[in-house]
C-alpha cells in the first residue's frame, strides 16, 4: 500500500484533528466551540474551507442529472428545500419559497421568474395579470439594435409597449 497515512490528535488548545502523513497541522480540526476547519487550525465559522488553489475553493456535486443545489435556512425557514443555489446543467439557478426565481443561463442571459431566451427577460405570471419586461440585442438587418419591451395581459387585454433603440455604437 501507498505512504500515505492519517493520524488523529488533539493539540495544544484541545481541538481534535487529523493529520496527513506526519503533518505538524492538521488537515481537518474540530475546535472546542463546535467549528469544523479544512485546511485551517482557526475555523471561525461552523465550516470554514482554506485553500491555497485559486479560484474554486470548494466543490458540491450531486448525482442528480436534473440539478446539484445548496440548501440555505434559519429558524423561521419553512424547510431545506424553501432557500437554494445552485447547479442546472451549466446554468445558475436561485429558488425562493421553494420554486426557481432566477437563472443566469451559461451564455449570461438572466431571467427572473422564467427561464430566460433573451438577455433579460422578467415575468410575473401570478396574480390577476401577466407582466413580462424584456430587453435584447439584434444584429440582423445591419447595424447592431437594442430593444427594450414591456408586456401586460389582463382577462384578454393585451398591451405591449416597445422601445427600439438606436444602434449601439461602439466606444
Amino acid at each position: 500500500m501507498g505512504g500515505e497515512g492519517y493520524t488523529l490528535g488533539v493539540d495544544a488548545d484541545g481541538d481534535l484533528g487529523f493529520y496527513n502523513s506526519g503533518a505538524a497541522t492538521a488537515s481537518v480540526t474540530f475546535d472546542d466551540s463546535g467549528n469544523v476547519g479544512i485546511g485551517t487550525t482557526t475555523a471561525g465559522r461552523r465550516l470554514t474551507v482554506k485553500s491555497n488553489i485559486s479560484a474554486t475553493v470548494a466543490n458540491f456535486e450531486s448525482t442528480s442529472s436534473v440539478s446539484g443545489l445548496v440548501s440555505f435556512s434559519d429558524s423561521n425557514t419553512t424547510n431545506d428545500e424553501t432557500v437554494r443555489v445552485g447547479a442546472a446543467g451549466d446554468n445558475l439557478v436561485l429558488q425562493a419559497g421553494g420554486a426557481e426565481r432566477m437563472r443566469i443561463t451559461s451564455a449570461g442571459s438572466v431571467g427572473i421568474g422564467c427561464s430566460p431566451n433573451q438577455l433579460l427577460e422578467l415575468r410575473n405570471t401570478s396574480g390577476d395579470f401577466l407582466a413580462e419586461a424584456t430587453i435584447r440585442g439584434s444584429t440582423s438587418a445591419g447595424a447592431p439594435k437594442a430593444e427594450i419591451a414591456f408586456k401586460r395581459e389582463s382577462s384578454g387585454d393585451d398591451t405591449s409597449i416597445v422601445f427600439f433603440g438606436l444602434p449601439i455604437m461602439e466606444p
